[in-house]
């Protein structure tokens, strides 16, 4: 285990042999290029260096809170490819900062309705097939765009650890037939998130909902739809493919009548 390690060279082995072929391979080399200016080498301090970068960020650039975390979540990548590769051991801690909970709750049924249908009106399938995916799997927007053939069955979908947030691999299956045909048809494909992100927008504009939803509100749909069916929080929180059980409660919003059915049982 080295003491010192080039940031640089580390970030070429993480793309050659994690991010290069993924959806999300232009955004991780953008954050992991910026991260390499501001810190050129992990050294014992590393800890100081990673506050600086935070504080240069935040105000110097003016970046949001989830933007900052975005990078910061790219860096951990990093650091955990460097310490399984028996280079570099970093014991500290990465300082995420808090934000505001934007634009992303549980989409109503009428909601999901109107937005199929404007989206097969305006013939983009690409935001259609994802609603669809991600309400009833829970797949990040960029692990749906990455996945393979032999990432997933008729049943089953294999979430490979190249694609995963957090590095684990973790298995999702499904029921529903149509989820296995849109998969097909999108491995075929190599979409960007980017294009999904416009097409989305796309859609969203012409709905003109009083609260906009973007594409990670289909996994919290997806969670709160678990919980508000009995499934085990411990449970959710593996599907979802979360570290903790922090981050997965605040996927959940459940809605005031399930307070009133819970509050009957007693």
């Amino acid at each position: 285990m080295r003491k010192t390690l080039d940031t640089a060279t580390l970030v070429r082995d993480v793309h050659r042999h994690c991010w290069e072929g993924t959806p999300s391979a232009f955004v991780n080399l953008s954050y992991a290029r910026g991260i390499t200016e501001a810190i050129p080498r992990l050294t014992p301090g590393l800890y100081q260096d990673i506050l600086e970068y935070v504080r240069v960020l935040r105000f110097d650039k003016k970046q949001t809170a989830t933007s900052i975390n975005r990078r910061l979540s790219v860096l951990s990548r990093l650091l955990k490819y460097a310490q399984d590769t028996d280079q570099f051991l970093y014991t500290g801690a990465i300082p995420w900062l808090k934000h505001r909970r934007g634009k992303d709750r549980v989409i109503l049924p009428h909601e999901f309705e109107a937005f199929t249908e404007m989206a097969r009106a305006r013939r983009l399938w690409l935001p259609e097939a994802y609603l669809t995916v991600g309400c009833k799997t829970g797949l990040r927007p960029v692990e749906f765009l990455g996945l393979r053939g032999p990432d997933f069955t008729h049943d089953t979908i294999k979430v490979p650890e190249a694609l995963s947030k957090n590095g684990q691999p973790r298995i999702i299956p499904f029921t529903d037939p149509e989820i296995h045909f849109i998969l097909r048809r999108t491995s075929q494909q190599q979409y960007s998130y980017r294009t999904l992100y416009q097409h989305w927008t796309r859609v969203m504009s012409v709905l003109d909902l009083d609260r906009p939803f973007t594409p990670y509100a289909t996994r919290h749909t997806f969670a709160t739809r678990l919980i508000e069916a009995g499934v085990s929080v411990v449970v959710v929180k593996e599907l979802l493919g979360h570290s903790d059980l922090a981050m997965t409660l605040r996927y959940v919003h459940v809605s005031p009548e399930h307070h009133k059915e819970a509050v009957k049982l007693i």
